[in-house]
C-alpha cells in the first residue's frame, strides 16, 4: 500500500473512532444542557446553538457534504428561531445561534487543508479570494478606525462568507448546485407565503416582539410594516426570494417548467417587500440570462444585454408620469413606495438613490484619505453591536475600500470581475442551467456578496462560486482558460 492510500485508511479510522466518540460525547452533552435549561429559560438560546452546532459538527466528521448541505438549507430559517425564543429567552443581539454556521465553516474548512491537505490554491479565482481572505485577517490588527474587539466580532460578517467559498470548492458539484437551488425555490416559496402574511394580515407575535425590541425603523413604509418573512432584514428576504426567482428562471430556460408555478408568488412577494434596489437587480438578471440562453457568443451577449437594459432604462422614463400617477392613487404604501421610486430614481422624495449614491462615495473617497484601511470590523455590524462607531455605506465594494483600505478595495473589485467573467465562460463552456443558476444569484445579490450580516444569501453566493472556481482546477486549466 502505497504512503498515500496509507494515510487516506488510517484517517477514515480516525473519522470512523472521532465519529463514535463524538456521537456518545453529543448525546450525554444533549441531556445534560436538556437539563441546565429546562431550569434556566435564559439558557434555550445555548442550549439550541450547542446542540444544533455539535450535530453539525459530528455530521462534518464523516459526511461534510451533508453537513454544509444541512447548514446552508438552514441559514434561511435561523432568524426565524430566534425570534421563536423571544417569549422564553428574551433577545440578545449576541446571540450563540450565530456561530453555529461559522463553526461549521471553519470544522470543515480545517478538516480540508489543515487535516487532508489539500491545496489551497488551484485556479486564479482562489488565489485572489485567498488573498482577499488573507487582507481582511490583517486588517484585524489595524490600531485605527473602531478597535481590536470590533475587528474580532467583525470577521463574523466579513471572514465568514469566504470561508463558504473554498467549503464549495472542495464539496460542490454540477448536482449539488442543482439540488441546493431547487431547495431555494421551495423554501423561498414557503417563505414567500410567510411574508405575504405579515404583509396582508399583520405580525406574527413572535414577529411582531422582535420588531419592538430590535427597533428596525427602516422596516417602516408609511404606516405598513415590510415583509421580511423568516429572516432578519426586509432587505434579505427580499434578495433571497430574488435568487430563488433567478434558479426558477434559469431551471425553465432548460425545460424544467415545474418552477415557473411559483414564479408569480416569488414576484408578487418580492415586488410587495418594497426593496427597489433587488427588484432592478432581478429585473437586470432575467434579461441577462435569457440573451445568454438565446445567443451563442458571449460578445453578442454582452451587447444585446447592454442595448436591451438601456432601451428599458429609456421605456420606464416615458412611463414615469403614468407610473406616479398610479403610485398616487394606490391605497398601499408599499405600491406607492416601490412605483415612486422606480419611476423617479433621482427624485429624493421617491427614491434614496442619491441618498445611497453619497454613502458610496464618501465610502471609495475614505480610502484616499486612509489607504491602509481602517479594520475590518468597522463596516460591519460588529460595529453596531459594540457600541463602535460605524462607517458602512450599505455596498460591499466601497465597504470594502473603507474596511481594507485602497489594496483591499482593488483586490475585492478584481475578484468582482474574476467572479462574473469565469461563471460566463463556464456557462458557455458548459451551455447548462447550474452556471445559470450562479449567475443569476451573483447578480441579484450584487453589492451585497460580503455582507455577512445576511447570514443565507451571502454564504450561499460564495459557496456557488467555489463550484465555479472548482470546474477551472485542473492540472494546465488555469493557463488554458485564463
Amino acid at each position: 500500500m502505497s504512503p498515500a492510500a496509507l494515510l487516506g485508511a488510517r484517517f477514515s479510522r480516525l473519522v470512523d473512532q472521532t465519529a463514535v466518540l463524538a456521537c456518545l460525547i453529543t448525546v450525554l452533552a444533549g441531556l445534560a444542557v436538556a437539563w441546565v435549561a429546562v431550569a434556566n429559560p435564559g439558557a434555550y438560546r445555548l442550549a439550541l446553538a450547542g446542540l444544533i452546532g455539535a450535530n453539525l459538527l459530528l455530521i462534518s466528521l464523516r459526511w461534510p457534504r451533508g453537513a454544509a448541505i444541512a447548514t446552508l438549507a438552514g441559514l434561511p430559517f435561523l432568524a426565524l428561531m430566534r425570534r421563536l425564543l423571544i417569549g422564553d429567552a428574551g433577545w440578545t443581539s449576541q446571540d450563540p445561534l450565530l456561530l453555529v454556521a461559522p463553526l461549521v465553516a471553519m470544522a470543515l474548512v480545517y478538516r480540508f487543508f489543515a487535516v487532508e491537505h489539500r491545496p489551497l490554491r488551484t485556479d486564479r479565482l482562489s488565489k485572489l479570494v485567498l488573498a482577499l481572505l488573507a487582507v481582511t485577517l490583517l486588517q484585524t490588527f489595524n490600531p485605527t478606525g473602531a478597535g481590536l474587539s470590533v475587528n474580532v466580532v467583525g470577521l463574523l460578517f466579513a471572514a465568514v462568507p469566504l470561508l463558504w467559498f473554498f467549503v464549495g470548492r472542495e464539496l460542490a458539484d454540477e448536482r449539488l448546485v442543482m439540488g441546493l437551488g431547487t431547495w431555494m425555490i421551495a423554501s423561498a416559496a414557503l417563505i414567500a407565503l410567510y411574508g405575504l402574511r405579515q404583509t396582508n394580515v399583520g405580525l406574527l407575535p413572535w414577529d411582531q416582539q422582535w420588531v419592538e425590541v430590535a427597533g428596525y425603523a427602516s422596516l417602516k413604509v408609511g404606516s405598513v410594516t415590510r415583509a421580511f418573512g423568516t429572516f432578519s432584514s426586509g432587505a434579505e428576504y427580499a434578495q433571497y426570494l430574488a435568487s430563488a426567482l433567478m434558479v426558477a428562471a434559469s431551471f425553465a430556460l432548460y425545460r424544467r417548467r415545474w418552477p415557473l408555478l411559483l414564479v408569480p408568488l416569488l414576484a408578487v412577494a418580492i415586488f410587495l417587500s418594497s426593496i427597489r434596489t433587488t427588484l432592478i437587480l432581478a429585473a437586470v438578471a432575467i434579461i441577462v440570462v435569457v440573451i445568454l440562453r438565446t445567443v451563442k457568443r458571449p460578445q453578442v451577449a454582452a451587447a444585446a444585454s447592454i442595448t436591451v437594459i438601456l432601451l428599458g432604462v429609456g421605456v420606464m422614463q416615458v412611463l414615469s408620469s403614468k407610473l406616479q400617477g398610479d403610485a398616487r392613487q394606490s391605497q398601499s404604501d408599499l405600491v406607492q413606495h416601490q412605483l415612486g421610486g422606480v419611476a423617479d430614481p433621482l427624485n429624493s422624495n421617491q427614491s434614496t438613490l442619491a441618498i445611497h449614491s453619497d454613502l458610496i462615495a464618501k465610502g471609495m473617497v475614505k480610502s484616499i484619505h486612509h489607504p491602509l484601511g481602517q479594520g475590518v470590523g468597522i463596516t460591519t455590524q460588529a460595529a453596531n453591536t459594540l457600541k463602535a462607531n460605524s462607517s458602512s455605506t450599505e455596498l460591499d465594494l466601497s465597504d470594502t475600500f473603507v474596511s481594507l483600505g485602497l489594496f483591499g478595495g482593488v483586490l475585492y473589485l478584481v475578484v468582482i470581475w474574476t467572479a462574473f467573467s469565469r461563471t460566463v465562460g463556464l456557462y458557455y463552456r458548459q451551455r447548462a442551467a447550474a452556471p445559470l443558476v450562479v449567475l443569476g444569484v451573483l447578480m441579484v445579490g450584487f453589492g451585497q456578496w460580503l455582507n455577512g450580516g445576511r447570514y443565507a444569501t451571502s454564504a450561499i453566493i460564495w459557496f456557488f462560486l467555489g463550484w465555479v472556481a472548482s470546474q477551472y482546477a485542473g492540472p494546465g486549466e488555469e493557463e488554458s482558460n485564463a
